[in-house]
């Protein structure tokens, strides 16, 4: 009994240090209300470990200054107090490095000597003066206070200036929401349904002009119907809006970096970087450029957030190292970015649990940690970095300043931390190139994706073998031309043409060696086609030439040719992922289209009296394929020695196939229908119309099938119900 008692006393507290256990881990993939993740080259979402987590919520009740109201804007200042803009109850509030609140800026002290209150404001910006920027979008001015809250000076409407005439926009009103002053003391704001850019303003408050706005790139069917409609159709017609920029954050060297929050700009461009002369600047060499999400569902779907990302703030390390993080008010996600564009990483969503949002408005660095502002929750959010996001930084930031090996080391940890992350593999083979490792660069940088940096590492390697066989490829080359002239003198090849005829002639072959040979004839002469076309489409028709048996040889050719292109293009020229090959898709992509064209082309060139039959159109559109086999096979091998120095060569020649083969088709049609030149362009286009019918009505009954199908099965299931 003693034994059993132990036994199933055992049992029992396995039994229950197993389900605590699960409960635990239940509890910490629970803790966070959000996913990291980062995208990949193939445009994936990655999931990743949370670069943050938060680490307190900042509060007005439990600040003991009266919960928020409508908070809009967060700044940190050069001592990493923290300024929170709490817009619904018209005060600022100031928090110091223990977050505890050390000023509420309620109201301002004019030149009288009277105490002014704020009516709306939305932003706020502190120097290293102690002056305070408080940017006041209901009283359409910007004051400026010192650390006693008198008001030093404003910044009114420009629009009072005399002798800005022409220069502000009709219609014009300035109502700021944000409000940025650099080293030199420039100041720039943010003016409310503003469309002309950034509004500049001297130290002294002088206006200086619209700063940074982009050139309006409208939609060319929009400029189409303009260019056709009737002046009232103009009018209807919506303007053409420069972008309206959203948020603005000024780093350490001066530059501003600004998100977009709609306009008719190109989606690529949601977030800019201006120097001062307000041109953009920011590098967009990552994978995807810095626009938020890259995948996301569409309106068809009825998704909770269709469309692209809604960015509304940005911010940026006051560190140097270039990295900003951009705030997505849509779904409630950060996205942070290095200098060159690349993701780092994604996190945040919107729901009602703690380290979520509702509404963000405002995102702001504090040293490593981040703030975020939700003004619906009335609430600010302090988000702390992991060991998976500073080992990011690190490594980013000892690349930077030249600590190669070291920066090496972070990434290595980076990697433990997440096997997946592509750009950890690029920062290594960094280190190896800078190392002149070029092998082991090139390993990595496959690794990561990076394609740019792989074609420069392997310049180099290619060099180096160059450099080390020099002299024994000029000793082949050299007897490669020997073998050449020895055979030209001594008429080797003449002779053994000779020879192998007088063979042939002399021997009796069976059924299915001299079906070889006539299909060897048959192959020989799409060679002859391809340099020819004109005479050689002729007899192809009339003389027999040619068949469809061979074309059909040809197009499956042409077929396989491309899953070739596709699996074996070198890695630098290269954007698929190879263990995704779907031979069915590769194999339809050329044959579908040659049908297409062949039966869309037979339809109408029947009314159109044209003298090809369905077969001699087929044939000759498959003889007119040769030429891409015979130029992207060899490509494809040539394409794994050559770099990105030599792409216009490369591309030149994936061109070339594709236009001669299009250029004897075209001719193909033309000798086949005995057309001339402007009947055979005439065809030709309807051809192309005619595949887009065709393939419209196959949709339509496909669908109609489905629905036929759909109908029976419910019929069917209805009935058997019912039983």
């Amino acid at each position: 009994m003693k034994y059993r008692f132990l036994f199933w006393a055992k049992v029992n507290l396995i039994i229950v240090l197993a389900v605590l256990f699960l409960l635990m881990g239940s509890g910490l993939s629970s803790a966070l209300p959000y996913r990291s993740y980062f995208y990949n080259y193939w445009g994936e979402g990655v999931p990743s470990p949370a670069p943050y987590v938060p680490e307190r919520v900042l509060d007005g009740q439990k600040l003991g200054v009266g919960a928020f109201s409508s908070p809009r804007d967060v700044f940190v200042d050069y001592r990493d107090y923290v300024y929170i803009v709490d817009t619904g109850n018209q005060r600022i509030v100031g928090l110091d490095n223990q977050w505890q609140v050390f000023t509420e800026i309620d109201h301002y002290i004019d030149d009288e000597g009277e105490k002014r209150n704020f009516q709306s404001p939305r932003g706020v910006h502190v120097t290293e003066d102690d002056e305070i920027f408080v940017a006041d979008r209901d009283a359409e001015q910007i004051f400026v206070l010192n650390q006693q809250q008198e008001l030093v000076r404003t910044i009114e409407d420009p629009r009072r200036e005399v002798d800005l005439e022409g220069t502000i926009p009709e219609g014009f009103i300035f109502r700021p929401v944000d409000v940025g002053v650099s080293q030199l003391g420039k100041i720039y704001v943010l003016s409310e349904d503003n469309y002309e850019g950034i509004l500049e303003f001297e130290a002294d408050g002088t206006f200086s002009g619209f700063f940074g706005a982009p050139e309006v790139r409208p939609d060319p069917v929009d400029l189409f119907w303009r260019y056709v409609g009737t002046e009232e159709q103009r009018q209807r017609r919506a303007l053409f809006l420069p972008t309206l920029y959203s948020g603005m954050d000024i780093d350490h060297r001066g530059f501003i970096y600004v998100t977009v929050s709609h306009g008719e700009i190109r989606h690529e461009e949601a977030i800019r970087m201006l120097n001062p002369e307000g041109t953009d600047r920011l590098r967009r060499q990552g994978f995807f450029n810095p626009v938020g999400d890259i995948n996301y569902p569409s309106a068809a779907l009825n998704p909770t957030y269709h469309g692209p990302s809604t960015l509304v703030d940005i911010t940026t390390r006051g560190t140097g190292d270039g990295i900003y993080t951009a705030l997505d008010r849509k779904r409630g996600r950060l996205f942070t970015y290095d200098n060159n564009g690349n993701l780092l990483y994604v996190f945040g969503t919107k729901s009602d649990q703690e380290g979520a949002f509702r509404t963000p408005s405002a995102v702001e660095y504090h040293q490593d940690d981040l703030i975020v502002v939700d003004r619906q929750t009335n609430t600010a959010t302090v988000f702390a970095p992991t060991e998976f996001s500073e080992q990011v930084l690190a490594a980013i930031n000892l690349y930077n300043q030249g600590y190669y090996e070291e920066s090496e080391q972070a990434w290595r940890e980076v990697l433990r931390l997440n096997a997946n992350y592509e750009l950890a593999y690029t920062g290594i083979g960094l280190a190896h190139l800078f190392r002149e490792e070029m092998e082991a660069a090139m390993t990595n940088f496959r690794r990561g994706n990076n394609r740019s940096a792989f074609s420069e590492a392997f310049a180099e390697y290619r060099s180096d073998i160059i450099a080390a066989n020099f002299g024994r490829a000029m000793m082949m080359f050299l007897g490669i031309i020997i073998l050449v002239v020895l055979f030209v003198k001594l008429r080797l090849i003449d002779r053994l043409q000779s020879s192998l005829a007088f063979r042939f002639e002399d021997r009796s072959f069976s059924w299915w060696q001299e079906k070889i040979i006539e299909y060897a004839g048959y192959f020989k002469y799409a060679l002859f086609l391809i340099f020819h076309p004109f005479s050689a489409f002729w007899d192809l028709k009339n003389e027999n030439r040619g068949n469809a048996v061979t074309g059909t040889v040809i197009l499956l050719g042409c077929s396989f040719t491309y899953i070739f292109v596709r699996q074996f293009t070198g890695f630098i020229f290269n954007p698929y992922d190879l263990t995704r090959l779907n031979v069915i898709f590769e194999l339809s992509t050329i044959i579908v289209p040659v049908l297409l064209w062949s039966v869309s082309n037979w339809s109408l060139t029947t009314l159109m009296e044209g003298k090809g039959t369905f077969k001699e159109i087929y044939t000759a559109t498959t003889y007119s394929l040769t030429p891409i086999i015979i130029i992207y096979i060899p490509l494809t091998v040539i394409s794994n020695y050559l770099t990105l120095n030599e792409e216009p060569f490369y591309n030149l020649l994936l061109v070339l196939g594709v236009l001669w083969a299009l250029m004897l088709i075209f001719v193909g049609n033309m000798i086949t229908h005995d057309f001339l030149l402007l009947n055979s362009l005439m065809t030709a286009i309807a051809s192309i119309v005619g595949m887009g019918v065709i393939i419209f009505l196959a949709l339509l009954f496909v669908s109609v099938v489905q629905q036929m199908w759909g109908f029976i099965d419910s019929i069917y299931s209805e009935y058997m119900l019912r039983l």
